[in-house]
């Protein structure tokens, strides 16, 4: 399982419902799921845009890269509520 946060809200809406009719995945808070790794070819196949969290954490922390920094400390504590 890897944890996805889509791009804009219209991917949500769109991979939303390609989670809830042709994949498994969870939904928590802050917009961040938890999708099964067959769920990322499916919503690539839908052209929806997505990022993995997890990833993005990692390049952020790396790379130094800071403009984003604040929404993955959020994010972060979001998850840690589960």
């Amino acid at each position: 399982m890897v944890r996805i946060k889509f791009k804009t809200a219209a991917d949500e809406a769109r991979g939303f419902y390609e989670l809830l009719t042709r994949a498994s995945g969870e939904s928590l808070q802050g917009g961040v799921y938890w999708v099964d790794e067959s769920a990322l070819k499916i919503l690539d196949e839908s052209g929806i845009a997505k990022e993995d969290f997890d990833i993005a954490k990692e390049m952020i922390e790396n790379i130094g890269y800071d403009r984003r920094k604040p929404e993955v400390e959020e994010l972060r504590k979001e998850l840690e509520k589960f």
